[in-house]
């Protein structure tokens, strides 16, 4: 499932960088995603208005970070 994807990307690769995009979008889906350790979630409704937004914020984080 795409928790244990993120958990497993976060293993191997702690320097990436996670945006979940699923079918759901409650409020608990997104708890979990954060937990998982993703750095954003886009709902899949929602992905046309707000991906590029979720991109551009975590790239601005990655470079506050240094890591970009």
């Amino acid at each position: 499932n795409s928790l244990q994807a993120t958990r497993a990307v976060l293993e191997r690769s702690p320097q990436s960088s996670v945006i979940m995009v699923s079918g759901v979008s409650e409020p608990s889906c997104r708890s979990a995603a954060s937990r998982a350790g993703a750095m954003a979630f886009v709902s899949k409704r929602a992905i046309n208005s707000e991906l590029m937004q979720v991109l551009a914020d975590v790239l601005g984080e990655r470079e506050r970070q240094g890591d970009a």
